[in-house]
Formats: C-alpha cells, sequence, structure tokens
C-alpha cells in the first residue's frame, strides 16, 4: 500500500508538474496573441490613417484637376476672344482702307472741280475785262 501511494504521488507530482509547464505555455501563447492582438490594431489604425490620408490626397487631386479644367476653359474663352478681335481688326484695317480710297476720291474730285472752278473765274475775269 504504502509503494502504491508513493507511487500515486510521484504519478501527481508529475501530473502537477506537467499542469505547471501547460500553464506556463498557456500564459506564453496568451502573451503572444495579445501581442499580435495588439500589432493588428495597430496596424488596422496605420491603414484607417493611411486610407483617410489617401482620400484627402484625392481630394486635393480633384479640385487641382477642377481648377486646371477652369483654366483650359477660360484659356479657351481667351484664344476665341483674342480671335474675334483680330477679326474685327482686320475688319476695321479693311474699312479704313477704303475710307482712305473714297477720301482720295473726294480729294481728286474736289481738285477738279476747284480747277473747273479757278478756270471758269479765269474765264469770267477775262469776260469782264474785255
Amino acid at each position: 500500500r504504502k509503494k502504491a501511494l508513493e507511487e500515486e504521488e510521484s504519478k501527481q507530482e508529475a501530473l502537477r508538474k506537467e499542469l505547471e509547464e501547460v500553464r506556463g505555455d498557456f500564459t506564453k501563447l496568451q502573451e503572444e496573441k495579445d501581442s499580435v492582438v495588439s500589432e493588428s490594431i495597430r496596424t488596422q489604425a496605420n491603414l484607417k490613417q493611411s486610407l483617410q490620408n489617401s482620400r484627402e490626397r484625392e481630394a486635393e487631386l480633384m479640385t487641382t484637376l477642377k481648377q486646371l479644367d477652369a483654366l483650359n476653359e477660360s484659356k479657351d474663352q481667351i484664344a476665341k476672344a483674342f480671335q474675334e478681335a483680330e477679326t474685327r481688326a482686320a475688319q476695321m484695317d479693311e474699312d479704313l482702307c477704303s475710307t482712305k480710297d473714297r477720301e482720295q476720291k473726294l480729294q481728286e474730285q474736289i481738285k477738279v472741280m476747284e480747277a473747273s472752278l479757278a478756270k471758269e473765274k479765269e474765264e469770267r475775269i477775262a469776260a469782264i475785262k474785255e
């Protein structure tokens, strides 16, 4: 009986040691799990922040793109206005040339009339003198 009791105590002692080892392993695994969970939470927070930063950057880029579109539209409007101004200037040049031509013709007509009047005046003066 004593031997059986000693064997039983020996078995129980071996089981206690094994239980302590299992508890130690469990504690280590629990600590590792907690560490992995903490790292996962940090990683998730970093990813969320990166996503937020990406969204903000995308919004900034969209604003810049809209500004560029507006600038291109303004550039097109300015180019169109410039083209219209060039067309008007060409028309004004043409009108000015026409006006100068008419003025020259009128000047020539005035000279002819003045010459005719001068001749008529001389003829009248000559007629009066006779």
